[in-house]
């Protein structure tokens, strides 16, 4: 089995060195010039990559030269370098990022749902309200969850007994759906009071409705994702053809080149990998590509944070401009937008110590505006932005306490 694995390397080395050449390199931090792990290096307009070792070091084949090198990491500025030989390049140091949150604006924040009793398990808005589900400890475990219907301000305007707790989701087409453990019920607003109607089984419904994204006028927008989550596809299906046309691709060349290189390893061993192998290395070295396609009014914004930048198309997914955005390399990010609609404006979440706050994301410039901090709130949950304000559910102790909707004005 040696001597094989010796050949069968051996091969592929040859094999290698006659398709492509080799660019090796260390990089290091400008500031204490210390080995920097893990830097995402990708040759630019193409799906070459690889990343840096514990000691910094790094090796990269390529195809053809000349080629741009691109060096990025989530803790520090990207940096591209033209290369013309193969060769070794003998060090790239990059700047360390500069965190200025203490200068995020802190606002007063308001529970909303104080004195209602309610220990609150979901929200959504829903027009000019916003529905809680949630308990009510007054009553018997039977006549528990609620459906309670609130203004902005707090003010009951309608409540219900559900019966049965769920979460709420609201489809590609706007429709509002309810989702328990094992059904989905869409929910309709009729003689003052939602009606759960059109049950389906939630797998199935999973199964369709999660990829659906948005419609625009004449299509609906999908979201496919494909070899273990490191490629995304965005499908437009036209409403009345039914045709589908992929619109957008975007794929992670470090994730894809570690899933080739999975692939050759498994076929050396004398034994398949079982489920349980595959699950445990998807989980701790495949974390899903993250890039959101969203709608704003009559435009599209593509953030394609392999390639710090937001491409923004027209409705017909013609493309209009790009914009550059460095939004994402901050050590905090979430790796989540929250769009606020109503107001058109984004905004990435970040979460240092347990304490979260939100920067608004400038949608013609790429910059980052405004910074607000959520100030003494820990691991707070489902934190969204409606109409200038944000919301988020918070329990002040960890027993003993309700669940409660609170509001912060931006």
């Amino acid at each position: 089995m040696k001597y094989l694995l010796t050949v069968i390397l051996a091969l592929l080395s040859l094999i290698g060195n006659a398709q492509f050449r080799t660019i090796t390199g260390r990089i290091t931090d400008s500031v204490n010039k210390a080995p920097i792990i893990n830097v995402n290096i990708s040759v630019t307009g193409t799906n070459y990559g690889c990343a840096s070792d514990s000691s910094g070091y790094f090796t990269l084949r390529l195809k053809s030269l000349p080629a741009e090198i691109r060096f990025s990491h989530i803790f520090y500025n990207t940096k591209t370098l033209e290369v013309s030989r193969a060769g070794q390049i003998r060090r790239i140091s990059l700047s360390p990022q500069i965190y200025l949150l203490d200068d995020a604006i802190v606002k007063p924040v308001v529970n909303i749902t104080k004195g209602m009793l309610f220990d609150i398990k979901d929200y959504i808005f829903a027009g000019d309200s916003i529905l809680l589900s949630g308990y009510c400890y007054k009553y018997p475990k039977e006549e528990n969850p609620w459906l309670i219907a609130i203004s902005p301000n707090g003010d009951t305007l309608s409540k219900q007994i559900i019966g049965v707790e769920g979460q709420f989701y609201r489809d590609c087409m706007n429709n509002l759906h309810y989702l328990t453990e094992n059904t989905a019920y869409q929910m309709r607003w009729e003689e003052n009071e939602y009606k759960f109607i059109h049950t389906e089984p939630r797998k199935r419904f999973e199964e369709f409705m999660y990829p659906c994204k948005f419609e625009t006028e004449s299509a609906y927008l999908f979201q496919i994702f494909q070899a273990h989550n490191q490629m995304i596809d965005y499908y437009a299906v036209n409403k009345i053809s039914k045709k589908a046309n992929a619109v957008i691709n975007v794929e992670d060349p470090i994730g894809l080149r570690m899933l080739a290189d999975r692939g050759r390893f498994h076929a050396m061993g004398n034994n398949k990998p079982t489920a349980a192998d595959i699950r445990f290395e998807e989980m701790c070295f495949f974390d899903s590509i993250y890039s959101p396609l969203i709608q704003i009014n009559d435009s599209l914004y593509f953030f394609n944070f392999i390639q710090d930048e937001i491409i923004v198309y027209d409705e017909t997914f013609n493309k209009i401009r790009d914009i550059n955005c460095n939004a994402h390399h901050d050590r905090d990010f979430k790796e989540k937008l929250i769009v606020d609609e109503i107001a058109g404006r984004v905004y990435a979440l970040y979460q240092r110590a347990g304490l979260y706050h939100i920067r608004e994301i400038s949608l013609i410039s790429g910059d980052i505006l405004e910074s607000y901090k959520i100030p003494d709130y820990q691991w707070i949950d489902k934190i969204e932005v409606n109409n200038n304000r944000l919301y988020f559910l918070y329990r002040k102790k960890f027993t003993g306490d309700l669940i409660s909707l609170y509001r912060m004005k931006l």
